[in-house]
Formats: C-alpha cells, sequence, structure tokens
C-alpha cells in the first residue's frame, strides 16, 4: 500500500468517526422532529437512521477489508481466472442444453396437440360432410340461395382448415366451396333474372353480365362470352370442314349415316351407370354443362368402339356431332349476349345444316336456347373440356394412362366443376 492509499484511508476513518459522533444528535433531531409530526413520521424516521447507520457500518468493514482483498488480488495467477472462465462457459453451457431441451420438449408436446387438432378437425369434417349429405338426399334444393341453409353451410364449411385435411377430405372441400361461392354470386342477379323471364337476356339491363354468369356456372369454367363464341364457332368451322371433305370422296355418307346416328350414349358411357359415386352430394355438385358435354362425349366414344362402321362414316359421324353441339352453343351465345333474333339463327342453321331442316328447324332451334340461356353452350365447353382433361393426362401419366382413369377423375373423386377438376391434375 503506498502512502496515498494511507492518506486516504486516514481520511475516511476521520469522517467516520465525526459521523458517529454526530448521529445521537442526529437521533435527537429526528426524535425532536417525530413527536412533533406525529407517531408514524417518527417510525419513518428512526426507520431511516438505523439503515443509514447500517449501511456506514458495511463501508467501512468494506474499506478495512480493502488493502486484504487487493493484496489478494495481486496475488492471484493467470490460470486460476482462466479456470473461473471455463468454468462459466461450462455453466452457460450446461444451462443453454437444459433450455434446449425443455424447449424441445414443449415443441413436441406442443406438435403432438396439433396432431390430436388435426385429428379432431378432421373428424368434425368427416361429421359435417356425412349430415349435409343426409340433407341434400332429402331436399335436392338444401343448398340452392332459395333455402336459408346455403349461407349457413357455407359459413360453417369456411372454418376448416384446409391444409389439415386429407386428400379425399380436401377434393370434396374444393368441390363443396367452389359450388357454394357460385350460387351465392348468382344473388346479385335475381332481379335481372326476373325481369328477363323467357326473353333474351340481353334484352334487359344487366341481361349480358348475368348471361356470363351463367356461362361460367353451367360450365364450370371461368371466361368471357366472347371468348367461348370463338371457340365453339371453330370448333363448328373445323368439324364442318372434316364433313366437306369427307363427302368429297364418298357422296353416300349423308345417307348412310342417317341410320347411324346416335341421340345419346351407349350404356357403357351413360353417366348414371359410370358413375360410382352413390353420394347425393356429390351428384349435387356436378354442374350441368358437365352433364350434357359428357352425353356428347360419350355419343363420339359409341361411334369410336362400333365395330359397324368404316372409318370414314365414323368420322364423319364424329364431325358432324360435334359441329351439331358446337352450333347450338353459337346460337345460344349470340341470341342472349350477341341480340340475334330467329331469323339470325335460321341463317345459321340453314348455312349449316341445309335447306332441308327449313326454317322450322332454324324456329326450334332459337326456341330451345332463348329458354335454356347458357345450357346449350356449356354443354359444348365441357364436352371440350373433358377432351382436354384427358389429353393432358395420357400425356402426364403415358403408358399408365386409360380410359379408366379419366372416369375415376371425374365420377370416383368428386365430381365437380371444372376448375376444380383441373386443379387437382396442376393444370
Amino acid at each position: 500500500m503506498n502512502s496515498e492509499d494511507r492518506k486516504r484511508l486516514r481520511k475516511q476513518k476521520h469522517r467516520i468517526m465525526m459521523m458517529r459522533l454526530w448521529l445521537p444528535v442526529v437521533l435527537v433531531v429526528v426524535l425532536v422532529v417525530g413527536l412533533t409530526a406525529g407517531g408514524i413520521a417518527m417510525s419513518l424516521g428512526q426507520t431511516k437512521s438505523v439503515a443509514e447507520q447500517g449501511t456506514k457500518e458495511d463501508g467501512t468493514k468494506n474499506v478495512e477489508t480493502k488493502e486484504a482483498s487487493n493484496e489478494s488480488k495481486e496475488a492471484g495467477d493467470e490460470n486460476g481466472e482462466a479456470q473461473t472462465v471455463d468454468q462459466a462457459g461450462a455453466d452457460k453451457q450446461q444451462s443453454e442444453e437444459a433450455q434446449t431441451g425443455a424447449e424441445s420438449d414443449n415443441s413436441q408436446a406442443g406438435n403432438e396437440d396439433d396432431d390430436s387438432n388435426h385429428a379432431i378437425e378432421q373428424s368434425d369434417f368427416d361429421e359435417f360432410i356425412t349430415n349435409l349429405n343426409e340433407a341434400v338426399a332429402q331436399n335436392s334444393n338444401y343448398l340452392k340461395r332459395e333455402s336459408e341453409n346455403l349461407t349457413r353451410t357455407l359459413a360453417e364449411l369456411q372454418t376448416y382448415d384446409r391444409t389439415h385435411l386429407t386428400e379425399a377430405q380436401a377434393k370434396t372441400y374444393d368441390a363443396l366451396l367452389d359450388a357454394l361461392n357460385v350460387e351465392m354470386d348468382g344473388e346479385q342477379y335475381d332481379s335481372v333474372a326476373a325481369a328477363a323471364a323467357d326473353a333474351a337476356l340481353c334484352s334487359v339491363e344487366g341481361g349480358v353480365d348475368y348471361y356470363n354468369y351463367l356461362l361460367q356456372k353451367y360450365s364450370g369454367v371461368d371466361g368471357a362470352w366472347g371468348d367461348f363464341r370463338e371457340i365453339l364457332a371453330n370448333e363448328a368451322n373445323g368439324n364442318y370442314q372434316v364433313m366437306n371433305d369427307l363427302m368429297g370422296g364418298d357422296s353416300t355418307l349423308q345417307v348412310g349415316a342417317a341410320s347411324f346416328t346416335k341421340q345419346a350414349p351407349d350404356d357403357a358411357y351413360a353417366y348414371d351407370t359410370v358413375s360410382a359415386s352413390s353420394s347425393a352430394l356429390k351428384k349435387n355438385l356436378v354442374c350441368n354443362g358437365f352433364v350434357n358435354g359428357w352425353t356428347e362425349f360419350g355419343i363420339i366414344r359409341a361411334y369410336l368402339n362400333d365395330d359397324r362402321l368404316d372409318d370414314n362414316l365414323r368420322n364423319y359421324l364424329i364431325a358432324s356431332t360435334r359441329m351439331t353441339y358446337a352450333l347450338y352453343g353459337v346460337a345460344d351465345i349470340s341470341v342472349h349476349a350477341g341480340g340475334w333474333g330467329e331469323a339470325e339463327v335460321t341463317d345459321l342453321c340453314t348455312t349449316y345444316f341445309g335447306e332441308a331442316g327449313g326454317s322450322s328447324y332454324g324456329s326450334s332451334v332459337y326456341q330451345m336456347v332463348l329458354k335454356n340461356p347458357g345450357k346449350y353452350a356449356a354443354a359444348a365447353i365441357d364436352y371440350l373440356q373433358i377432351t382436354e382433361l384427358e389429353s393432358t393426362m395420357a400425356t402426364n401419366q403415358g403408358e399408365n394412362y386409360s380410359e379408366a382413369n379419366l372416369l375415376d377423375l371425374l365420377f370416383n373423386q368428386g365430381p365437380a366443376n371444372f376448375r376444380v377438376l383441373r386443379s387437382w391434375i396442376g393444370l
């Protein structure tokens, strides 16, 4: 200890001794003040004085031991310091490992809870679908806008987390959600539908928008009526050209085709026969255009499998079927969105079907599409959708593809609008 340290220590001791001499005086003053102000103030003053005295005594002891402490630190070696650091590091590592283990246990417990919740949610969803299926079986209009059940069912459906459902459950969820949303969207057009009655929809305010909604509802495909009409016009023109080319090589085709023309698919392709689904709900979710589009698809498949037909007659019948459906679709769109009347529809039929039908045929087609806005166009659109689905699946699956794969997608996995079906196969 140097001289400066000794001087500083003597000064501190002197101050402490002086404070001890003055302490009784301070206590007397505090006591007088306490008696004057009341018992509570005196008590507080005594407590404070005792605390100050204890602090000062502790400070004196610390000063007296400072020299010994400094000498001990100066004698300490670097190895001891290193051991202290290592021990602290080891203690910290053990603490972190314990904390990590605890977090891991908590995480695992949390995951187990999540899995349990997911299982409960999946079970609840199955019960929801079972009850809904029973309700639809009792009332085919259960999920229509006219029923209060539509809003309630949609709200309950949206409480389920799709990501936690099984693949089969998720597909049912997708199909149901899409169908309910489409039905709800139609509420804004109820007044337009009432105003139009059996008239062309374009004749009333908002009618064209309503018709475009119907096209998307019945076909299950998103798009605009102008684009749909162009697609169907190309379909009609392309197959009309095929028919003319075939008749150029064999003028008897048109006469021979009359005895083989089919109005419906063979039993093997009838919708009710092919469908393996006994679910009333799933059948309720099938879009209108799909059913009629499947009729065209089934007729064409029946021609392909008919051994009585030679190639020219088979191809002629297929082209004739595709052209007819497409022309009905063009007439449908042109009347309700393009403003066509009976005269324009008759001209269309005369151009493609010849004079044989005359004005009576054109008039019947006009009346059909006038009373069923969107349905004939949806049938032709959905035939093309089915063939596109099959082509995509065949390309993706290669040698593993068969027609049974298409039927499984369309019927066993849950029939739905094409925007949903396409998402299921990655389109």
